[in-house]
């Protein structure tokens, strides 16, 4: 029996059940039912070693107890901004039982990778007693199977996982056309911001790590209320009070589209001019008529594509505090023709101004 031979007697498909567990082609992770064994005491003393061999086959290696002591604050609060300090649970490598489809429950210690993410099926490789069989031993027969699978993946777009971007699915686009407008065309085109995107594409870049931090922290994902102060601030009471900070325009903006829960159509903006103008006179230093009148001409224009760089302005402004789950309730989204709106429920706004 030839070593692929081997290995391939030695691997099972499992299921893991939820939506919630990502794991990528080239991620291997260890599980063990009893959380502590011969074999993760042995992962303990040579992880950086283990790290790197993996590494050299373009692998990442994923150890559970490791990935739970490196994350920040700041990761915790952003994707639970209402999180209050408090304790959150080291896993060990058991975590994935409670996770596991019922009839797979008896598998031993051993790595999971990903088989088929349309099927959430994975592959289970049990490791064997070190009486029968060296760590080395084992690895050597495994190395194999592992660059034979990355190979299938990378030319195969059916197996390959990526993780949701940030976004991409806030606008859906109907046949009919109301209007040519080139700002409702363009709905959601605008970029946010390199530093931002960046901070979000590193944040959901390991599914896998994401999925162990949200097992990590006790406390459900919930929708903060806002306050609109007396000072035109914008409020977040239940996460911390986070002040979304904005500039004058795309707060105007954001402030004109709270206050009309039924939406607007982009082409209908026009016939907003005025209350838009008023919003924007009470919460800008800038006292010439004619600057303040151009810069609400252009953002009312539905041939222009001003209104669309505020509405990526409104959504960047969110997403620097929190992630895309929750962000997407507080800016600006709708379908490309159809009217635009804050999906926020309306019991949720308080407003502490005269607008």
């Amino acid at each position: 029996m030839n070593d692929i031979e081997n290995v391939k007697g030695r691997e099972s498909i499992v299921r893991i059940k939820g939506k919630q567990f990502y794991l990528a082609p080239n991620q291997v992770v260890y599980y063990d039912p009893n959380g502590i064994s011969e074999f993760s005491s042995y992962i303990e003393m040579h992880l950086n070693e283990i790290k790197d061999w993996f590494h050299e086959i373009d692998y990442e290696f994923c150890y559970i107890p490791d990935i739970c002591k490196h994350f920040t604050d700041e990761q915790i609060r952003y994707l639970f901004p209402n999180w209050k300090g408090d304790d959150v649970a080291l896993l060990g490598n058991d975590l994935l039982k409670s996770w596991l489809v019922k009839q797979f429950s008896k598998i031993g210690a051993g790595f999971l990778r990903l088989e088929n993410v349309l099927n959430k099926t994975y592959k289970h490789f049990a490791l064997v007693s070190f009486d029968t069989m060296s760590w080395e031993e084992q690895m050597k027969v495994y190395k194999p199977v592992l660059l034979e699978r990355l190979n299938e993946c990378s030319q195969n777009d059916q197996i390959g996982f990526s993780v949701p971007k940030a976004g991409e699915n806030d606008t859906l686009y109907s046949v009919f056309e109301k209007k040519m407008s080139l700002a409702d065309k363009n709905f959601s085109d605008e970029e946010i911001s390199v530093e931002i995107k960046r901070f979000v594409e590193q944040l959901h870049a390991n599914g896998f790590k994401e999925f162990v931090l949200r097992c990590m922290v006790p406390v459900d994902e919930k929708l903060s209320s806002v306050t609109i102060n007396s000072n035109y601030e914008i409020v977040l009471p239940d996460y911390g009070n986070k002040i979304i900070e904005m500039s004058p325009l795309p707060k105007a903006v954001f402030l004109l589209f709270l206050k009309h829960p039924e939406g607007i159509y982009f082409k209908d903006l026009v016939d907003y001019k005025d209350e838009l103008r008023g919003i924007y006179e009470k919460i800008t230093n800038r006292t010439s008529s004619m600057v303040i009148g151009d810069s609400i001409d252009k953002v009312t224009d539905p041939t222009q594509n001003a209104i669309n760089e505020k509405c990526s302005r409104i959504r960047e402004a969110f997403l620097k505090q929190m992630d895309e789950k929750l962000a997407k309730s507080y800016y600006i989204t709708g379908f490309k023709s159809e009217r635009k709106r804050i999906a926020l429920p309306r019991n949720l706004v308080v407003w502490q101004c005269d607008l």
